[in-house]
């Protein structure tokens, strides 16, 4: 999708190469009316490579389009193009889950190896058509025993519940000097490693880890969670001696992605079997989840200010997980707020920044892009230390943070 001729040209040239079918668009709503015919025809792409910047629609709004309609248009692998080398909100490319950003002009080579990376390792989702109904069938890694090293306590639960709902055993450290301790005492199959955690961030962890394992030999994977997604932060981690990345929330997609590059796959079952063996059989995927009506495929159903589908996936369709986070949310976002505030009044540009991203962390899993997008550019003036636009994305963000406390307090109350 690129409304430049001639880059569509020159892409085309590229791809044509490797492509079993090669679509092209002029633009954003060029590319959705491709994908509807697609859906149609009940065709789903590998891959969409999206310019950055174009008319009327960015290449970000048609991105956010897209994976706002999965159900009809898969998930496909997505790298974004840019001719500006502006800086970008690394948290904005994970929770759209672009696989990558890179500049133009690009080689055919390094178009090739961004695809490479991109398609790594064959997803563990298999889509499935039956009846005009999507369904999906997973493939499993045997139980392994897990380092979850996080400092947020609701991506704590989540990542718990995305773990042992595959069969693994989970242990989990609350920063990263817990988890190189805890690795000292015993040994596990990998590490999942935040990123960013008081008193000993995930690098330092894992340099600590590495060290371990130089004394008493053996190598543990540790993957980073990081909402960085460009190519340096990827580097970064590996240069501290981490083995792979992923982008937070942790999806149950993602863990089998990943894992499935260390461990061998063991079986293959529908959705239905894993989730029997894994969890007491508590949700439907269909219909109604333990009380909770599907809403409609934007996610924004019943006039919630969240997505409440985005909600759903993310917790994978565990009513019970979504009250647990729900509930755990609206107990400590006063507090955090209060925090926030506090910061802002006294135009304390580092605690602006610091204590935004972990309160950001904590709502990504609602689904509420509008309110993420007014933090990240909360941060963005923080970083900047820009005045002006501290208080003018504060007053946002407390009237959005206002809307969720009341719209979760709602779907709890009703559900």
């Amino acid at each position: 999708v690129d409304d430049n001729s001639t880059n569509r040209k020159i892409l085309d040239g590229q791809l044509k190469k490797i492509a079993g079918e090669l679509q092209m668009a002029e633009n954003a709503n060029e590319c959705l009316e491709l994908m509807e015919q697609n859906y149609v025809g009940s065709k789903q792409l590998d891959l969409i490579l999206v310019d950055c910047i174009m008319p009327d629609m960015d290449g970000f709004e048609l991105v956010r389009k897209l994976r706002d309609n999965e159900a009809r248009y898969g998930s496909p692998k997505i790298i974004m193009l840019s001719s500006a080398a502006a800086s970008v909100d690394e948290q904005l490319l994970a929770d759209l889950k672009i696989d990558s950003y890179v500049l133009k002009p690009i080689t055919t080579h390094e178009l090739y190896r961004e695809i490479g990376m991109a398609f790594q390792v064959r997803s563990g989702r298999e889509v499935i058509r039956e009846g005009g109904r999507t369904q999906f069938a997973y493939k499993k890694i045997r139980p392994l025993n897990i380092l979850l090293a996080e400092d947020d306590a609701i991506n704590q639960r989540l990542g718990l519940a995305v773990l042992q709902n595959q069969g693994h055993t989970v242990t989990i450290a609350n920063n990263g000097r817990e988890a190189v301790d805890l690795f000292r005492q015993r040994k596990y199959d990998v590490v999942f490693m935040d990123v960013q955690m008081p008193e000993m961030d995930g690098y330092e962890a894992t340099r600590g880890i590495r060290d371990i394992e130089a004394s008493r030999g053996g190598h543990v994977p540790i993957v980073a969670m990081t909402a960085h997604a460009l190519k340096v932060y990827r580097d970064r981690c590996m240069e501290a001696g981490m083995d792979h990345y992923i982008s937070k929330p942790i999806k149950t997609e993602q863990i089998f992605e990943v894992l499935s590059q260390f461990f061998d796959v063991v079986a293959e079952e529908s959705v239905s079997n894993v989730k029997q063996e894994a969890a007491p059989p508590k949700t439907k995927v269909n219909g109604k989840v333990n009380g909770i009506a599907n809403g409609k495929s934007n996610g924004h159903a019943n006039g919630f200010c969240f997505n409440v589908e985005k909600f759903k996936s993310q917790c994978m369709n565990d009513a019970t997980l979504m009250k647990e986070l729900g509930k755990m949310f609206l107990s400590s976002a006063d507090k955090q707020m209060e925090t926030l505030e506090a910061a802002v009044l006294t135009m304390h540009f580092t605690d602006v920044n610091a204590v935004s991203h972990k309160l950001r962390g904590s709502i990504s899993p609602f689904g509420f892009d509008a309110l993420t997008e007014e933090m990240r550019q909360l941060e963005t003036g923080a970083k900047e230390s820009n005045r002006e636009a501290v208080e003018r994305y504060w007053d946002v963000v407390k009237g959005k943070m206002t809307a969720l406390k009341h719209d979760l307090n709602r779907f709890l109350t009703n559900n």
